[in-house]
């Protein structure tokens, strides 16, 4: 019964990844052009995503094959680097601004 007790606590966080990546996603499309109201861009933007993932990922066998030949270079470039990359940019425009506001 572990197995039942796991694939439930995986499907509910999968869920909710997915969830909090859309709401994400139709927040930044909304502020992009400039609309007041999110919930507007949330149906074009789910409707782009179904088609896509039919585009991208038109099969099983390839999927497998994506996961085998890139998944590890992909998922190490935008779950470490590009996050360290921002950490970084981030952490210079706190300095400089400091320095403004110290007269340096």
């Amino acid at each position: 019964h572990v197995e039942v007790i796991m694939a439930v606590i995986w499907f509910i966080s999968l869920f909710f990844k997915v969830a909090i990546c859309f709401f994400v996603s139709a927040q930044g499309m909304s502020q992009l052009i400039k609309v007041q109201d999110y919930r507007i861009v949330t149906f074009p933007i789910g409707i782009f995503l179904f088609v896509l993932s039919f585009i991208c990922i038109p099969s099983s066998m390839y999927l497998i094959h994506f996961i085998n030949s890139t998944w590890l270079s992909y998922s190490v470039t935008y779950g470490l680097f590009f996050p360290l990359f921002l950490l970084a940019v981030e952490l210079i425009r706190k300095r400089r601004k400091s320095h403004r506001v110290n007269g340096r």
